[in-house]
């Protein structure tokens, strides 16, 4: 071999398929056919990735880094670098590239199962841990980071992948100690995801139901802020057209008589809707419109001109506004008091 192969110890392989797949092997023995590469089923695995029939297992061929599978201690192999016929199995397809690769002695490999049942058959025990690994490793002469390997326990096989070689994401495992460390499986992997993204996905709906109410707060606010300044606005003119009104009418009001004046006059008590009293001397030839003046001039309780008639209490009379007629010509006489109500206008 003009890679001088035979001077360099174990005979080692990369092995490296059209997909992207890599992994290592050694030679089982040269028996295949000219230009042929005969590969065993767990080289095809790390070459094209786990059955698809094996349930959660990462299948995809498409990426070395996940698709390299096991390296077989005896796999077949023919030449050192012709391209070689896939595996029997129809997901092997496309070419593979076979050339001699000399391997540094393996310090350190971490394992991932495939099922969390590795977990709680092999892995509850560390000396069926430890035994069941030694005699997996037996069967392997290389490991590559990407590789699926099998431990066989108690007549089951459970299928782990390499997540990491030292040194150098490759190494040969004939004769030497290497550490191994096994994390958490594919399986608990996944269900531990799909509850994070569960959560996450419930914390944000959380999130848009929390800003769709603070946004529905924020327009509630708005709209009530915007109302109270329409309303404030509305009094603030209500307000200012009183105050005009009532200066309006208060020019029309004549003076007050003198108490003692000899004009004939009484003295009207007014009650307002809002609880006040008012109270002025009238002269009977005054027009009974002064009346309505004089009441408007000092707000009518908050009644607008025009919203209310007055009413005299005893006997009841209504007193009509615009009009020509007077104090007398309505009945009233010369007394001391009489008291009018102010009665808003249905």
């Amino acid at each position: 071999m003009s890679q001088d192969a035979p001077k360099n110890g174990a005979m080692l392989f990369e092995v490296a398929a059209s997909n992207g797949g890599r992994t290592h092997a050694g030679v089982l023995e040269f028996t295949a056919p000219e230009g042929v590469v005969l590969l065993p089923e767990k080289v095809a695995n790390c070459l094209w990735g786990l059955p698809s029939s094996s349930s959660g297992s990462d299948s995809d061929g498409g990426s070395s880094s996940r698709n390299a599978g096991s390296a077989a201690h005896k796999a077949s192999a023919g030449s050192s670098s012709a391209a070689a016929a896939p595996a029997s199995s129809s997901r092997c397809c496309g070419q593979v590239w076979v050339r001699y690769k000399r391997l540094p002695k393996g310090t350190y490999v971490r394992f991932q199962p495939e099922l969390r049942a590795f977990h709680d058959v092999v892995g509850s025990d560390p000396e069926v841990l430890r035994s069941s690994l030694e005699q997996c490793l037996l069967g392997y002469c290389t490991l590559s980071q990407g590789d699926w390997v099998q431990v066989a326990h108690a007549g089951e096989a459970y299928n782990l992948r390499v997540l990491e070689v030292q040194p150098g994401g490759a190494a040969s495992v004939i004769d030497t100690d290497i550490a191994a460390d096994v994390g958490p499986s594919i399986e608990t992997e996944g269900y531990l995801r799909a509850r994070e993204e569960a959560a996450a996905r419930d914390a944000e709906r959380q999130r848009q139901a929390r800003e769709a109410a603070e946004h529905s707060a924020a327009q509630a606010l708005a709209a009530e802020q915007a109302a109270a300044e329409v309303e404030a606005q509305r009094q603030a003119h209500d307000a200012a057209h009183r105050l005009q009104l009532q200066a309006e009418k208060a020019a029309l009001v004549v003076p007050e008589l003198p108490a003692d004046s000899d004009v004939p006059q009484l003295t009207l008590l007014f009650r307002l809707p809002d609880g006040n009293r008012l109270s002025r001397r009238f002269g009977l030839q005054q027009q009974l419109q002064q009346l309505y003046d004089f009441v408007d001039s000092k707000g009518a309780g908050g009644l607008l001109p025009g919203a209310y008639q007055l009413v005299l209490q005893f006997p009841r009379k209504v007193l009509q506004a615009a009009t020509d007629q007077t104090l007398a010509d309505a009945g009233l006489e010369a007394t001391s008091h009489q008291a009018v109500l102010l009665e808003p206008k249905s």
